[in-house]
């Protein structure tokens, strides 16, 4: 081998180790005049192609779901509760019960203080029973946990939200490719009430939310690259009557992340094309917008906390230890592709 080659090689080596990069988890909060007030215990784990739901509890606590492709102690998903001050208290494994490796999405939680956690298909033949989407009760007392799977089909559900009399509501996402994409109503133990919103392949229902005053149930919503184009949101009755589209245009579908409803009746959401907190009219009419860039990249979610401040789950990229390092910048440019 001529000697300028072997030069060349290391050079290049030596260069592509600066560049090659890995995915951390960081969950922050921050004040809408954009500064950080604590980041999250765990902040800084590895977190591969993970995405991370947040919510804030009954309790006032912090509850952060990692859907299994980044939790450390189970490849099938866990829940982090965290005090404010960004202290760990405790977790939920589902490792005993999510045996055909669903994939953590989302969470809330009904009047007695029970976490319902959402999930969708995760490794195995999209539209089979044993992968298909399901939702995961939390007992408050005692911990136990209990599949809810009533579901025709195999939706992927991409959240859960519970209004005041504990109906249970979930968003399906990818359920279009066995057509069954739509919204699902349940009881709190899993008897299947109603199904609506649009079928086929033309809207993908994201984050969810219910209205803590009009129990309006209100879905994030983007189309599926073919049918139509923006981003928006959906607005239904307590009994799944569509009572608005919102359509916001945009060419980035996934420009809307994260949606918590006050008792105002508005809409709290981050836009990343503006890279902002802002709080809408359900009607669509934006009041106000607060610019918070630092969270932009790789963002997972967002919610609101009681007093105004914004909760963000999202991955930062950082370089990579030695070993094992094309393995991570894969990882990388693989989340980089993805939304959640």
């Amino acid at each position: 081998m001529r000697i300028s080659s072997v030069t060349a090689s290391i050079a290049g080596l030596a260069l592509a180790s600066t560049a090659l990069a890995q995915t951390e988890f960081v969950v922050s909060e921050y004040t809408l005049g954009g500064s950080e007030v604590v980041r999250y215990a765990h902040s800084g784990v590895d977190a591969g192609l993970g995405n991370f739901a947040v919510q804030v509890g009954p309790g006032g606590d912090v509850y952060v779901v990692r859907d299994g492709l980044s939790s450390p102690s189970s490849d099938l998903g866990d829940v982090i509760r965290y005090t404010r001050a960004g202290t760990e208290v405790s977790s939920v494994n589902f490792g005993a019960v999510n045996a055909s490796d669903r994939i953590l999405t989302g969470l809330d939680f009904d009047s007695a203080g029970n976490m319902y956690v959402s999930a969708r298909n995760g490794i195995g033949p999209i539209g089979t029973v044993a992968t298909r989407g399901s939702i995961f009760r939390v007992a408050a007392v005692g911990g136990a946990i209990t599949t809810l799977q009533p579901f025709g089909g195999a939706p992927d559900f991409e959240d859960v939200a519970i209004s005041n009399d504990n109906r249970v509501y979930a968003s399906a996402w990818r359920g279009s490719f066995t057509g069954d994409d739509q919204m699902v109503e349940t009881n709190q133990f899993g008897a299947n009430l109603n199904s609506f919103s649009n079928t086929g392949n033309s809207v993908f229902h994201l984050d969810l939310d219910v209205s803590p005053t009009h129990d309006n149930v209100v879905a994030l919503t983007r189309n599926n690259g073919s049918q139509a184009t923006g981003r928006g949101w959906k607005i239904f009755s307590p009994g799944g009557t569509t009572l608005n589209t919102i359509n916001l245009g945009g060419i980035d579908d996934y420009d809307f992340v994260g949606l918590e409803l006050d008792d105002q009746a508005t809409l709290w959401t981050y836009n990343r094309a503006t890279e902002s907190v802002e709080r809408y009219m359900l009607s669509g009419t934006l009041l106000e917008s607060y610019s918070i860039p630092d969270v932009n990249n790789f963002l997972t979610d967002f919610t609101m906390t009681p007093d105004g401040n914004a909760i963000f789950s999202y991955r930062v990229m950082v370089p990579a230890p030695a070993s094992g390092a094309l393995a991570t910048m894969t990882f990388g440019l693989l989340a980089a592709r993805r939304r959640r």
